[in-house]
């Protein structure tokens, strides 16, 4: 069987794949090469159907989805959306998403709550399946030791995620402004997009908070690993989302976990985290 899997990552500079290396698509990569399935990996934009292939697997709504749900090849279609769960950008992204729905063969969510969600847009002979995210859990691990949250040392809370308005940083940031008027605490921002890193350093300013705010960027793999194990709370305050891999991330490495209670996010944090309601 030869399998061909469209990821945005794929397309991209073998520097940036290299600091990205574990995304959804290479996990899936990874794991079918080892049990010695032929796998081919396209970004979007280079990507063209075929009938070379048995299966197309795409990930995420981008041009190589179009491409797929409108080419006359009879290639098996599975579909991956990666969506926002409750987000919807624009008329035109939402009439594409619905396009791509109705022309997959197999659709593959991360959470029960996304399959209710999509089900009414697809075919009747869709095939649908809930297959959450891989992640590798000899990188994400418990500390040895659990690092006790003690009253007189700083409380150390992270936030892991991209610098966009969907994920309620904003949100997060007037909370810990009450959590540091009452106690000493430091709050950790790990990001690989920077889209609003300016807006956040003045709302901080702003907010009283910047000497507590540490705006670290990016992180490899195992960098990040260590950060996991070394805070007391990871806090994910999304407005909209499918299903995080960084709460899977925390779970993995003891961490506790609050969230805001939206998309696939309470079949991850179940009765190990806080969650409460976006905004």
């Amino acid at each position: 069987m030869k399998v061909c899997i469209v990821g945005g990552i794929f397309g991209r500079s073998l520097d940036y794949q290299g600091k990205h290396a574990l995304t959804p698509e290479t996990i899936l990569a990874k794991g079918l090469r080892a049990r010695s399935v032929e796998v081919e990996t396209v970004g979007h934009f280079q990507f063209a159907p075929s009938d070379r292939f048995d299966i197309v697997h795409v990930h995420h709504l981008a041009t190589g989805a179009l491409r797929m749900a409108a080419s006359t090849q009879q290639v098996p279609f599975v579909f991956t959306p990666h969506g926002w769960i409750g987000h919807e950008p624009s008329l035109l992204h939402s009439l594409a998403f619905r396009y791509v729905l109705r022309r997959c063969d197999g659709l593959v969510t991360l959470s029960h709550r996304e399959i209710c969600t999509l089900n009414q847009y697809l075919s009747s002979k869709t095939a649908c399946r809930v297959i959450p995210n891989g992640i590798p859990d000899d990188l994400f691990y418990p500390a040895q030791e659990s690092r006790r949250l003690m009253q007189t040392q700083p409380a150390r809370i992270l936030y892991v995620g991209q610098l966009v308005s969907l994920k309620g940083v904003d949100v997060l940031f007037r909370a810990f402004q009450r959590v540091v008027a009452n106690r000493d605490a430091q709050l950790l921002l790990v990001y690989q997009n920077p889209q609003l890193e300016e807006r956040y350093r003045q709302l901080a300013a702003q907010l009283g908070i910047s000497r507590q705010v540490k705006f670290i960027g990016m992180l490899g793999v195992e960098a990040l690993s260590a950060i996991y194990r070394d805070v007391d709370l990871l806090v994910l305050p999304s407005r909209a989302e499918c299903l995080p891999s960084v709460i899977t991330e925390a779970g993995l490495s003891g961490l506790s976990v609050a969230a805001a209670n939206g998309g696939g996010i309470p079949e991850q944090v179940g009765r190990y985290g806080r969650l409460v309601p976006p905004e």
